[in-house]
């Protein structure tokens, strides 16, 4: 198998045509915001930083204007 890149790969599916068959086709509101947040801790085996960020997680979603939140 020959050494390929992200970006070589993205370019042959859509020169392909694979990636825009397949995709499903999804229409949102114009009120549906989303919005994703990625966290990574420093030392990701300490239990008690994990434990610190879940809890700071769970009180941010009782925020009135946060409509769907999903931890994990």
């Amino acid at each position: 198998m020959s050494n390929q890149s992200r970006r070589r790969f993205v370019k042959s599916a859509l020169a392909s045509g694979v990636v825009a068959t397949n995709l499903p086709t999804v229409t949102a509101s114009k009120e549906v915001f989303v919005h994703h947040v990625l966290f990574y801790l420093k030392n990701a085996g300490n239990a008690a930083d994990k434990a610190k960020l879940l809890e700071g997680l769970n009180k941010l979603a009782k925020c009135p204007t946060i409509k769907l939140v999903n931890i994990g």
